[in-house]
């Protein structure tokens, strides 16, 4: 795990963490991209201090608490962006913000299964910018996932999130594969 960091980039990573965040940032920013973290102890994502947060393209799913927890130690300053993220099956909340007034904008993130719910706080920027929220829910994480038991977060064709969000037809969740025109598949995100 990235633990009391400053100023984190986790690009294309698979993070798992048995007692503490995946990634826990106590001052500065966060930069995660087309990464998973997974089977965390506590938070997938937990932002301490009062830094921003990008999160795009990335599985944070099964952590024991939060997916993302965010502006614990304080007010968050900046502007935060989670866009295209599968937040899924943690113990706590998806996305909880733990204050009213957190700064994010919330693009084509799907939450199913979180067991406190798909958010908490921040709702003043939430239900003004939350766009593209994938909510349909068809099960477990079989209904979305390749082979979770075996920690193989790939989208499977029949997930409701396979191919709904923007750019067009691309697909949520880090590493993600659509079902491209020929019966094969095709990588639908680059960053």
């Amino acid at each position: 795990n990235v633990a009391n960091a400053v100023d984190v980039r986790a690009i294309a990573c698979r993070i798992k963490s048995l007692t503490n965040a995946g990634v826990l940032v106590s001052t500065g920013n966060v930069y995660i991209g087309s990464s998973v973290l997974f089977e965390c102890g506590t938070y997938g994502l937990s932002v301490t201090g009062t830094g921003t947060a990008v999160c795009s393209g990335c599985t944070i799913t099964a952590c024991v608490s939060d997916g993302v927890r965010f502006g614990t130690g304080g007010s968050t300053t900046g502007l935060s962006i989670f866009h295209g993220n599968m937040v899924t099956d943690n113990g706590g909340y998806g996305f909880n913000f733990v204050v009213a007034a957190a700064n994010a904008v919330m693009s084509n993130n799907r939450t199913r299964d979180n067991a406190s719910g798909a958010f908490n706080g921040g709702t003043g920027w939430i239900a003004a910018t939350d766009y593209g929220h994938i909510t349909l829910d068809t099960g477990g994480p079989t209904s979305d996932y390749n082979a979770p038991a075996s920690q193989d977060y790939r989208l499977i064709a029949s997930s409701p999130a396979a191919g709904a969000i923007q750019p067009a037809y691309a697909s949520p969740g880090a590493h993600q594969l659509a079902a491209g025109g020929g019966g094969g598949m095709s990588r639908s995100r680059t960053v």
